[in-house]
């Protein structure tokens, strides 16, 4: 959900939904509209002997990833709670 071109603040803009002064007042009375914000990460992820081999920090060691679906879901992402 990148905001790359002016025009999306501008639509929500006109929606009134953006905030009017550029200040945002969260958790108080004069809040009145909220900001975009953005982010950006990149995940680097190799295996553990060439971590070590090329000197590089280990921050997390992943032990174990599982995700199971079935071709009944809107999306990959989706998978059915039963499919375990």
């Amino acid at each position: 959900n990148l905001v790359l071109t002016p025009e999306s603040f501008a639509g929500l803009s006109n929606l009134g939904v953006i905030l009017p002064v550029g200040i945002c007042y969260a958790f108080d009375g004069r809040a009145n509209g909220y900001s975009r914000g953005e982010g950006i990460v990149c995940l680097i992820i190799k295996p553990l002997k060439t971590t070590l081999m090329d000197v590089n920090p280990v921050r997390a060691i992943v032990r174990d990833t599982g995700v199971s679906s079935n071709d009944r879901t809107s999306s990959i992402t989706r998978p059915r709670l039963n499919a375990w």
